[in-house]
Formats: structure tokens, sequence, C-alpha cells
């Protein structure tokens, strides 16, 4: 097995940009080593699979969602008007379209990854040993695979999942709301990215961290010791999470991802 050299990837801005480029860095690695590849298809179909389904009920729905968001007296203050009093409408509708389009996508997001944590979690647990083990040139820990073990694991990805989404509906539902409202909008708005992004860290991070046997608040401890390169980390994965759906089909890059993220900060908190 060839191993893969470990750093630190720093704290401040340095560390930061730095995490940004693990999104990217997991792709490439997965992309070159051919002897991960077996385990990182299967969670890959599953995900694929959650992609076609959301994407259909997106289709679906984004009319139901438009007329929601569309007030009915609105369409009656301006019923019978002459078009130069009517101007606007086509740009306000183009907003609304583009609102109920952010809101499906990010329904979405957040479905998908909250039914692929629990449907694809073990297989994710199991690409993130296979990594770790190539990337330190370590082999893998030597345990029992049964029916026992195998659904175990299951139980304790699934429960690590719902944990994660409960955490996030604590905030992200308040700072989703204050987004909307005037004046503190831009607030919430930069609340939710910075929030999303943290999410996304601790959710493609956790394969490694849940193998570990770790608490949340364990977790989240290691998170706020890590926090230049766990935010970058989680902003480049939103960035790339904006490109609806991709994120999902490239879930088992972005565990890869937090996989070498956790080693590369670990083995410099051994060392030091």
């Amino acid at each position: 097995m060839s191993s893969t050299p470990l750093s630190h990837p720093g704290t401040g801005v340095a560390g930061f940009l730095r995490g940004a480029a693990y999104p990217l860095r997991g792709i490439r690695w997965l992309v070159s080593h051919r002897d991960a590849w077996p385990y990182a298809l299967l969670p890959a179909l599953v995900n694929g699979a959650i992609v076609l389904i959301l994407a259909l009920a997106m289709i679906s729905q984004f009319d139901a969602v438009f007329a929601w968001l569309q007030p009915d007296a609105l369409e009656a203050a301006v019923e019978g008007l002459p078009w130069w009093k009517t101007f606007w409408r086509p740009v306000a509708n183009g907003l609304l379209g583009f609102v109920a389009g952010v809101m499906l996508v990010g329904a979405s997001i957040l479905g998908g990854l909250l039914v692929g944590a629990i449907l694809a979690g073990p297989f994710h647990e199991k690409l993130s040993e296979v990594v770790e083990s190539i990337a330190t040139g370590q082999p893998p820990p030597d345990e029992p695979i049964n029916l026992r073990t195998l659904s175990k694991d299951a139980y304790r990805a699934m429960a690590s999942a719902v944990q994660r989404l409960l955490l996030f509906s604590v905030f992200y539902i308040p700072l989703l709301f204050v987004s909307f409202l005037p004046v503190v909008g831009l607030v919430g708005v930069a609340g939710t990215l910075l929030y999303s992004a943290f999410f996304l860290a601790l959710n493609f991070s956790d394969p490694a961290l849940e193998r570990r046997k770790m608490p949340t608040r364990d977790k989240l401890s290691w998170a706020r010791g890590a926090l230049a390169p766990w935010m970058g980390f989680g902003a480049g994965l939103l960035g790339l999470m904006l490109i609806p759906l991709l994120g999902l089909v490239l879930a088992p890059a972005f565990v890869t991802a937090g996989t070498l993220l956790w080693l590369d900060v670990d083995s410099a908190a051994e060392a030091s």
C-alpha cells in the first residue's frame, strides 16, 4: 500500500484556505487510488439514486411552491389593471421563481444529506477506514465482519445522522427565518452560510470521527481545535454543494477529504 505525506493544514487565513482545498483534494485522491474505488462505488450508487428521486421531486413541486409564495391578494389587486401599472410583474415572478428554486434545492440538499447519511453511512465509514489505511500505510483494524457487527455499525451511523439533523435544525431554522426579515436579514444570511459550512464539514468528517466512537460533544470540541481548516473545508464543500445535487454524487470524495483532514490535524497533534 502507498502512503500519503501528512501535514497540518495550519491556522488562521492560511489554514482556512488550505482547508477549502480539501474537497478537491479528496476528489483527486480518490481518482488516483483505484484500490479504494470498490468502497466508494456503493455509497455513490446510493447517493445517485437519492439524487434522481430528489430531482424528480423538485421538478414536480416547483409550481406548488411558486404558487405558495405568490399571495392571492396581490393577484387580485392587479387584476384588470393596464399593463403600464403592472410592468414589474415579470421581474417579481422571476424573483419568486428564483426563491422557489433556492428553497427546493436547499430542502433537497438537506434531505439528501440526511437520507444519504443514514443509508450510506456504514459504507462511508468503511471507505474512511480504507482511505486512512492507504494514506498512513497501516493495515486496517482486524475486526470480525458479521451480521451483528454490521447491524451495530449501521445503527450507530443512523443515530449519528439523526443527531446531526437535530443539531443542524436547532440553529439553521432560526437563522433561515431571520434571513427573510428586513434590516437584520443580512446577519441571518451570513449566519446561515457560516453554520451551513460548519455543518457540512461535520457531516463529511463524521465517518472518520464516528469510527473512533467519539460522542457529539467530543466531535465539536475537535472541530473547535481545528477551526480555521475546518471552516475552510466547510466553505469549499458549500461552494460545490451550491451546484444542485452534485455534492450528493461526490459524497464519497468528500468523505475521503474529511478523513484526510482528520489525519493531517491529528497526526500533527500527536507529533507535538
